[in-house]
């Protein structure tokens, strides 16, 4: 990927939030925060 390609990218994230939104699922952010809340839940004492 160029580096102008990736500008680009981080340049949308930050400004556009529709992308961010699509982006953050198509990653499956739900999954990852729910994965961080086990983690925490099993070091709490």
């Amino acid at each position: 990927m160029s580096t102008s390609t990736r500008k680009e990218i981080i340049r949308l994230l930050k400004e556009d939030e529709e992308f961010r939104y699509m982006v953050a699922g198509l990653i499956g952010i739900e999954e990852v925060l729910r994965r961080l809340d086990g983690i925490e839940r099993a070091e709490a004492p």
